[in-house]
This record gives structure tokens, C-alpha cells and sequence, in this order.
């Protein structure tokens, strides 16, 4: 009769041990690992993810960068192929030197295995463009497959011009941008 009761308490603990175990996994669901500037979280219920300060990405073709994502940090989730980044900096290298920049506080950036499928920029985005020179801010921007859109009010400033509209459409690689909604312009004669 001691060794049945002595079964039955032993039983009693594993299945414990077992409940217990499953309950904490239920609660806690994230788990993370760092790595000096790189941590790994395993998500139960979304898997893995990357966080790594300083997150940096990129794309290039013959020998030339075709673009470029820089962030002060990142979390990465290999399953959905999307980026979560803070102060990203998404920079576009043209054949003709031109480069393209957009900055913003937040974004979301979307990968389709090594190639940036889309990304949404959120907060205080600022579209720089060189050779020529100018400057286009927004609250939102969202860019996809070479196209940038700017919904809401937008501002473009150069030397020479100072425009504002809603609602823009640009295409990055022919280098259009067309405001669609309430434009207001003024043109200076340049210093």
C-alpha cells in the first residue's frame, strides 16, 4: 500500500511539473536572447524574431547598391519577412547618381526574400532627393515597387521653389512627382 501511494504522490508531482510548465509557456510567450547589439525572441504564437540595434539591410546588382535600409533598431520576423524600425533611413542609388532618402520616425518595411517589397514610413517623413536638390515632408509615406505615395499634406522645398499640395504620387525611378490635391506654389529666381 506505501509503494501504490508512493506511485500515485510521484504521478501526482510529474503531472504537476507538466501543468506547470505549460502554464508558464501560456502566460510567457516571448522569450529573448541577446547577443551583444543582437537579440533573438521566439514569439509562441508569431516565432521568431530578430531585434538587432543598429539594423542595416540592403540590395545590390552587378557590383551596385540599388538600395539601402539603416535604423537605430529593428526587429525582424523571418516568417512574415517584415522589419519594424525606429529613425529608419531607406536610401534609392539611380544609375544617374541620384540618390533618393527618405527619413522618418517609425516605419514598417516588407521583404520578399532579399528583395524590399514595400514599406510604410510613419511620423515626420522627410523626401530628400540630390542632383537636383529638394526636400518633400509628410506625416505618412508609403512605397511600393518604386512608387512613392504621400497621402495628405506635403511640402517641397529647393532653392528655387517652395510647394505645397496634398496627396502625392511619385515615381522613383523616372524621378515624376505629382501633387494631386490643393497646390500652392511659389518660384524664386535662384541666388
Amino acid at each position: 500500500m506505501n509503494r501504490k501511494k508512493s506511485l500515485i504522490v510521484a504521478a501526482s508531482v510529474i503531472v504537476a511539473f507538466f501543468l506547470g510548465v505549460i502554464f508558464l509557456f501560456k502566460k510567457q510567450t516571448s522569450i529573448s536572447t541577446p547577443i551583444g547589439e543582437l537579440s533573438v525572441e521566439l514569439d509562441l504564437s508569431t516565432g521568431p524574431k530578430v531585434v538587432l540595434n543598429n539594423f542595416k539591410r540592403s540590395e545590390s546588382k552587378d557590383g551596385k547598391k540599388l538600395w539601402e535600409i539603416t535604423a537605430e533598431k529593428g526587429v525582424f520576423s523571418p516568417n512574415t519577412q517584415e522589419a519594424q524600425v525606429e529613425n529608419p533611413k531607406l536610401q534609392f542609388f539611380k544609375k544617374s547618381d541620384v540618390t533618393v532618402t527618405l527619413t522618418s520616425r517609425k516605419a514598417i518595411i516588407n521583404f520578399d526574400n532579399q528583395t524590399l517589397a514595400n514599406a510604410e514610413l510613419l511620423e515626420e517623413v522627410l523626401l530628400v532627393q540630390d542632383n537636383p536638390s529638394f526636400i518633400m515632408t509628410g506625416n505618412r509615406a508609403l512605397y511600393d515597387q518604386k512608387q512613392v505615395l504621400i497621402p495628405g499634406p506635403v511640402t517641397i522645398r529647393s532653392d528655387s521653389l517652395f510647394i505645397e499640395g496634398e496627396n502625392l504620387v511619385g515615381d522613383v525611378e523616372a524621378e515624376v512627382f505629382t501633387l494631386k490635391n490643393n497646390v500652392k506654389s511659389v518660384i524664386r529666381k535662384e541666388s
